[in-house]
């Protein structure tokens, strides 16, 4: 006997009709259910580790956590607010009636309404815009790091479409109409565009209290610092004075 454990087992065992198939079917036994405590243990280990990413955003703990704007805690999110100093404004917005100024080099103008409108859309995890498109007017090509796009035309229509991830870089798109509805999957770059001669607006839905985005122009073309010249030309196979003349529209 190699343990105190071991030898344990054979005086349990030693006065049993047949010690050596008693002993047999113990160790049967301890060795399914170390299996079966192995198996339970993966199980909740994989559950753990898949079950944050089933979410865009944290769902909240509690009816709701009103955005603290003046707090200066640093969290995935914002502070909440004292909830006795909660008011209804806090889950109020006006005013997505009126059409935005698209008067601008793209054509378009984008109304957010996300957590830095509502405070009390803090930790809920959605969020609309309203745009509206000048004739030929463009939302250009961007992406929303942190959500997922529903788009409503409510006025005119629109060309929309979006790309998928390398190496295929599949476009995917479609004129929409009045009433017409498209996805717009999370992370990819898309855009709207208003082909026609008359004024465009829809209304998008996204998956997050606060998606982001970023416009693909502005954030190569006209990051700072800039990116290098020799960066941008050697990505884009074209020479450094292309970059410049672009950069200098940014």
């Amino acid at each position: 006997m190699n343990t105190l454990r071991d030898l344990k087992m054979f005086y349990k065992y030693s006065n049993s009709s047949n010690p050596i198939y008693s002993i047999k079917q113990h160790l049967v036994q301890t060795k399914s259910m170390e299996m079966a405590s192995r198996i339970i243990f993966l199980a909740l280990v994989a559950l753990a580790s898949t079950s944050p990413a089933m979410a865009s955003d944290p769902n909240q703990l509690q009816d709701f956590c009103v955005a603290d704007e003046n707090s200066a805690a640093l969290v995935n999110g914002l502070a909440c607010k004292d909830a006795q100093m909660v008011t209804v404004d806090d889950f109020f917005f006006s005013c997505l009636d009126k059409p935005g100024n698209t008067s601008n080099a793209v054509g378009s103008k984008v109304t957010p309404v996300s957590v830095a409108q509502i405070p009390g859309l803090n930790t809920l995890g959605i969020s609309l815009v309203r745009i509206d498109y000048a004739p030929f007017g463009l939302n250009p090509p961007h992406t929303h790091p942190r959500a997922t796009e529903v788009l409503v035309v409510l006025k005119g229509a629109l060309l929309v479409g979006f790309v998928t991830s390398n190496p295929e870089n599949n476009h995917h798109t479609k004129v929409l109409n009045k009433g017409d509805v498209f996805v717009f999957p999370q992370g990819l770059i898309h855009y709207q565009y208003n082909n026609w001669t008359a004024n465009s607006v829809a209304i998008a839905g996204l998956s997050s209290q606060n998606p982001g985005v970023i416009t693909v122009g502005n954030a190569i073309f006209g990051s700072t610092p800039p990116i290098s010249d020799d960066v941008l030309a050697k990505a884009f196979h074209v020479s450094k004075e292309t970059v410049d003349a672009i950069r200098a529209k940014f």
